[in-house]
């Protein structure tokens, strides 16, 4: 039997977003202890990171119950949530939760890893739009047609 790794079939972008996650969350925790930063920001954070984990957590369920696996679906889900206007809804709330992180971090350097962060991600959606338009041609190109991939009127 060969062992797997960890990341085995998975994008290899994973990594890659799961380690600038981390730096960002941990840079944000280090710099509020370090320094007081001003209310409005912290609570405007807050907002931020709890909304963009919604939307997060809401698309996890709605994708897990409508295909039964994520990396493997048995069906194109194109309904419920924000699914009818973006087709990357999870990857919106990583975006919108780290931009909360990144406004905690409030530093040069937390938003270089944003950034790099966001470009990651939208690498990640071209990947997955392949695959899915590689499994499902005709209802993913329809769907493609209508929808934006993470944000509506921007990307």
């Amino acid at each position: 039997m060969k062992p797997t790794l960890f990341f085995s079939g998975i994008a290899p972008l994973w990594p890659v977003k799961l380690l600038l996650s981390l730096i960002l969350i941990v840079g944000a925790c280090l710099h509020v202890f370090q320094r007081e930063l001003p209310m409005a920001r912290i609570l405007t954070a807050n907002m931020l990171i709890l909304t963009g984990a919604f939307l997060e957590l809401w698309h996890y369920r709605i994708l897990k119950r409508g295909a039964g696996a994520l990396g493997a679906p048995a069906q194109l889900v194109t309904r419920g949530g924000f699914l009818r206007v973006i087709r990357h809804p999870m990857y919106s709330g990583d975006v919108v939760m780290l931009f909360g992180f990144a406004l905690l971090m409030s530093h040069p350097v937390g938003w270089g890893v944003f950034a790099l962060f966001v470009g990651v991600v939208l690498g990640l959606c071209a990947q997955e739009d392949q695959a899915m338009a590689k499994q499902f041609p005709e209802p993913f190109a329809e769907w493609r047609k209508h929808t934006w991939r993470v944000f509506p009127g921007i990307v």
